[in-house]
């Protein structure tokens, strides 16, 4: 498979799913970046992409009309919005990775 010259590609996958990812405008400075999870489907011993989901958009160049972007503070996202109506930190993430939903 080639992917264009303006994108990653593949990122990782498995026996059943293969996972991807756009980049646009190009790869080394993405202004938006597009996750893809392909299941992969076996036809005898041949393996075909089946079934494909986008299961994240980061606009990493761009900001809310209120001026939240990718990477700012949970606190600057509590300023501009407000309390969430659920809070979940992502235990999977070290990093601080929070799921806020309005």
């Amino acid at each position: 498979m080639k992917y264009e010259s303006n994108n990653q590609g593949y990122i990782s996958g498995n026996a059943k799913y293969r996972r991807w990812n756009l980049c646009y405008l190009n790869y080394s400075n993405p202004e938006i970046r597009i996750i893809v999870l392909s299941e992969r489907k076996y036809i005898g011993e041949d393996v075909k992409d089946g079934d494909s989901y986008i299961v994240g958009i980061y606009l990493e160049e761009y900001s809310t009309n209120r001026g939240l972007k990718v990477g700012d503070e949970l606190a600057k996202a509590l300023q501009l919005y407000g309390k969430p109506d659920s809070f979940e930190k992502d235990s999977n993430n070290d990093g601080g990775l929070y799921f806020l939903r309005y």
